[in-house]
């Protein structure tokens, strides 16, 4: 899995992965960046799942994590455009209510100004 990531707003940045999510090393680089990569100022991040087909146990639990990371900062993380099997996965684990999920990253933006 790589990432491209996009400060907006100052505040805000737009993580966009392609390929699986496995919990994989690699895609520790993305814990890296929010840890040490950010400003301060940046505080919600919008996960754009669009490329994203597959997401294991282990790459949700990855997701959780940057989830916490933004919070602790006093923001958010929000996804944009699961495909079906990830809703279904967030459905079933229920974690479908502890993120929110929007349909295009402006929506996201904003909400979350």
């Amino acid at each position: 899995m790589k990432f491209t990531y996009e400060i907006k707003n100052e505040t805000t940045v737009i993580i966009r992965p392609e390929g699986d999510l496995l919990g994989t090393p690699a895609e520790l680089k993305l814990v890296e960046l929010v840890d040490n990569g950010l400003d301060g100022k940046v505080k919600n991040c919008i996960l754009n799942a669009s490329q994203v087909p597959y997401v294991n146990s282990s790459g949700i639990s990855l997701v959780i994590r940057l989830l916490t990371r933004f919070r602790n900062r006093g923001g958010d993380l929000v996804m944009v455009a699961p495909n079906d099997s990830i809703l279904k996965l967030l459905v079933i684990t229920k974690l479908n209510k502890i993120f929110s999920i929007f349909d295009t990253e402006e929506f996201a933006l904003d909400i979350l100004k």
